[in-house]
């Protein structure tokens, strides 16, 4: 073997050997943790940027005899001085804060087009679109001063990430860096937390289970998007998704939006739920009042949050493509828990993992309760759940007997069904035709 070939192979095992220590060392958990990492240390950065004290100022605190000890206390604090170096460094321009842009693609070693023009942000132009002027009524049957003015952001970065979608964030072409994501999950928490406060309140006779499903109504994405729409935040999104995707995705892409925006608001009034309350509350008003003076919640007729004319036909609640059948899950929960908790499982998977389908059933004590097919697991349950309380009602008032006899009264529980569940669904859909 001559000196050129046991060089090869030694160069090659020595790169076959970094490849697997540092497989070992940086698995994907923990690449994923410095990516989560690193996204936290721009939100501490940009904070400080925005909302921290330079050392003129924190001398200032620590010096003058009018400054109370306790602040003092806190001012003096290494952690303080080291974030106002910071912001002493930022405001100087000596201190950049680093945006990560999306990776370039590879260079084709045949000739390249010509680059595409990077499309520039005009945060200014959503202002004017967005606050510029007061949106008219839907129709005769709404108030005539709905919807309620929408509550303005100062932050123009965050005016800048709420309608920035990640495939734009992702996009070289584009000179946006951060996507609505994190402020979607924000909004989406804070949304929830002030619908719940707004209906406990103004609901002291519906339980738990009414509180949950009069909420789910209101959140539902068809009402998000409905509101969003009527804002205008659809004409703003900046995505790079073609028209016929958009029509394919607009339900949940307007509805992130709209929670995005919640979340952008809490984030620039720092956290008070008070500059976002009372303007939820006058957007929820209509879709609040058809639930009044009820002592227990029903399934609203028009749960999206439009508002038909009267010689509109009112749509049935449950229908088996409709947005709110995802509520269908925690009705049923509502109602058997917590003797016998609904399980779903995925009984068959069809069409391998390119275009997959799945079988789904709605279990309750080993006894199938309800199945469907979807291309998700998730819509999957819940259509499976919207079958068992509108195909099975039978089967699904057993069990509410049953909860009470064995919770109040004591009675054992039942065995446990074992008939296979794949003989149990042919059963299901021969007796119920589907």
């Amino acid at each position: 073997m001559s000196r050129d070939t046991r060089g090869s192979i030694g160069i090659k095992g020595a790169a076959e050997a970094k490849v697997s220590g540092l497989l070992k060392k940086f698995t994907y958990d923990r690449l994923f943790q410095i990516k989560r990492d690193y996204n936290n240390l721009q939100d501490t950065l940009e904070n400080i940027s925005r909302f921290g004290i330079n050392n003129s100022d924190l001398y200032f605190l620590l010096n003058s005899e009018d400054i109370p000890e306790e602040i003092k206390d806190v001012a003096g604090h290494p952690s303080i001085e080291a974030a106002a170096k910071i912001k002493t460094e930022q405001d100087a321009g000596s201190f950049q804060l680093i945006k990560t842009k999306a990776r370039p693609a590879p260079e084709s070693k045949e000739s390249s087009p010509a680059p595409r023009p990077i499309k520039k942000f005009r945060v200014d132009e959503i202002r004017k679109s967005i606050f510029g002027t007061q949106l008219p009524p839907l129709n005769n049957t709404t108030p005539v001063n709905f919807p309620p003015s929408l509550p303005p952001i100062n932050d123009d970065n965050i005016l800048k990430v709420i309608f920035t979608h990640s495939s734009a964030a992702n996009d070289p072409s584009f000179d946006v860096y951060e996507s609505n994501e994190r402020l979607e999950f924000l909004g989406d928490s804070v949304l929830n937390h002030i619908i719940s406060v707004l209906i406990f309140a103004k609901f002291p006779q519906y339980n738990e289970g009414d509180l949950t499903l009069l909420r789910s109504d209101i959140v539902c994405n068809k009402n998000l998007t409905n509101w969003s729409t009527l804002y205008g935040f659809d004409k703003q999104l900046v995505s790079n998704f073609n028209s016929q995707q958009l029509e394919q995705n607009h339900k949940k892409l307007y509805a992130n939006v709209f929670e995005a925006y919640v979340g952008g608001l809490y984030q620039d009034s720092r956290g008070d739920i008070n500059a976002i309350l009372p303007w939820l509350s006058l957007l929820c008003e209509p879709i609040i009042a058809k639930a009044e003076n009820t002592s227990s919640y029903k399934p609203l007729d028009q749960p999206e949050g439009s508002y038909p004319s009267q010689s509109e036909p009112k749509p049935n609640y449950h229908t088996a493509n409709d947005e709110n059948s995802k509520s269908s899950k925690q009705e049923l929960y509502v109602l058997l828990n917590p003797i016998f908790v609904p399980q779903y499982e995925v009984v068959k998977k069809e069409n391998g993992d390119h275009n997959p389908l799945f079988t789904v059933a709605c279990l309750v004590n080993g006894e199938l309760l309800g199945v469907s097919e979807s291309r998700s697991i998730k819509l999957g349950g819940q259509m499976a759940a919207y079958d068992a309380l509108n195909n099975n009602k039978a089967k699904v008032e057993k069990y509410k007997d049953l909860r009470v006899e064995v919770k109040e009264k004591g009675k054992p529980v039942p065995p446990k069904i074992t008939t296979p569940v794949e003989e149990q669904i042919i059963a299901h859909r021969s007796r119920f035709g589907l």
